[in-house]
């Protein structure tokens, strides 16, 4: 799907995606060591790079192909690309044995895994983070609240599942919230932005002091 991702986001979802995963950047003071999971075809990376163009990055995807995109599209802009670490692997095997990251990023990835899975993960990346760290998560939720939106976003939940499970195969048959996980590993909501009729969600954590 790498090589089409960009279209189909567009295509779909137009900028909603996008809207979601930069909706609380103004908000964040500059970070200094920065981990991405999941970045796809960099399109928040692009961003970060200007916006706090001294950090480090450490890029994680599973998709060699999204990689790939993503360093071209940070080729193009005029920063060092030397700051970024790329890493071609799966976030539930893997061991980065950096010193911790006091911002995370996990644009449309926490939704790709089931429950057991998370429980392993959030606390991984928590325990890789330090103390005050921020956490930025974007996902596709299923709103609370009764009504047309809830069902619409059921309806459009199964679709995408049964989607992603055929052609990348996710783990994940339904979304899965992580925030009592997120709380339990020492973070805590600043502010949430929900987006098309409360199908997405872009949320900012802090880690407790």
């Amino acid at each position: 799907m790498a090589s089409t991702y960009r279209w189909m986001e567009n295509c779909l979802a137009l900028n909603a995606l996008q809207d979601a995963r930069t909706a609380h950047l103004r908000s964040l003071k500059p970070h200094s060591h920065i981990l991405m999971l999941g970045e796809g075809p960099g399109r928040l990376l692009e961003v970060l790079v200007h916006r706090m163009p001294s950090a480090r990055f450490t890029v994680v995807d599973q998709s060699l192909g999204m990689l790939e995109q993503a360093e071209t599209a940070v080729n193009a802009s005029e920063y060092d690309s030397e700051r970024i670490r790329w890493v071609h692997g799966d976030a539930l095997n893997l061991e980065l044995c950096e010193e911790p990251f006091d911002l995370v990023t996990t644009p449309f990835f926490l939704d790709c895994f089931t429950q057991d899975q998370l429980t392993r993960l959030i606390p991984w990346i928590a325990g890789n983070c330090s103390s005050g760290a921020s956490w930025l998560l974007a996902d596709f939720q299923i709103p609370n609240q009764a009504g047309w939106q809830r069902t619409r976003a059921k309806f459009i939940h199964r679709l995408m599942y049964f989607f992603f499970r055929c052609v990348t195969k996710i783990p994940a048959e339904k979304w899965t919230d992580p925030e009592s996980l997120m709380i339990e590993s020492g973070y805590r909501l600043q502010a949430r932005t929900e987006f098309n009729f409360g199908l997405i969600r872009s949320d900012i954590w802090k880690r407790e002091v």
